[in-house]
């Protein structure tokens, strides 16, 4: 799966992600129950931060927010996505 980098300048929030996210899970992948949680977790896996303090509304890069800070680049984006689409797989099957 590979998020499409021409939304990353709108990318403001965690939420902002998630949408970018959803938009390259197929059609049937995008209202999953977990989605959301496997999300947070995959974020929360490469920043360290706890993925219940992750919400929508999170910012991505403000100063007091460590929420993707320790993301080097966007290569991380792509690693997190497949992450997140290996676990809808995974889910999927049982």
């Amino acid at each position: 799966m590979k998020l499409d980098y021409a939304d990353a300048p709108k990318w403001f929030t965690a939420g902002d992600v998630f949408r970018s996210l959803k938009k390259a899970l197929p059609v049937e992948a995008q209202d999953g129950p977990d989605l959301w949680t496997h999300f947070a977790d995959a974020l929360s896996g490469q920043t360290g931060v706890n993925p219940d303090e992750i919400e929508p509304e999170s910012p991505l890069l403000l100063s007091q927010s460590r929420l993707l800070a320790r993301l080097a680049d966007v290569s991380a984006f792509v690693w997190i996505a497949a992450f997140i689409g290996f676990c809808i797989l995974l889910a999927a099957a049982f």
